[in-house]
């Protein structure tokens, strides 16, 4: 699976279980990051920085956009 594809899925896992469209990385780190790094390429050294440009390339296709600093909010 691509990084693309497990982070999309990990957001849709942390909106479905609060009931909001708006997260936070911290979250998304704290609560999923293993698992996106389980789905992905173990062998990555710097799962953060590949989550960080992966929310970049999210937002500029138009399928997150910020709230705040480290705040987003899905929007498709």
């Amino acid at each position: 699976m691509s990084w693309h594809e497990s982070v999309l899925n990990a957001i849709r896992r942390i909106t479905r279980r609060t009931g909001h469209r708006v997260f936070s990385r911290q979250d998304l780190i704290a609560t999923e990051l293993r698992r996106i790094i389980s789905e992905t390429d173990p062998g990555s050294g710097t799962p953060e920085q590949t989550l960080n440009r992966v929310l970049q390339e999210m937002k500029t296709v138009g399928i997150l956009e910020s709230e705040a600093p480290d705040i987003y909010r899905l929007l498709k």
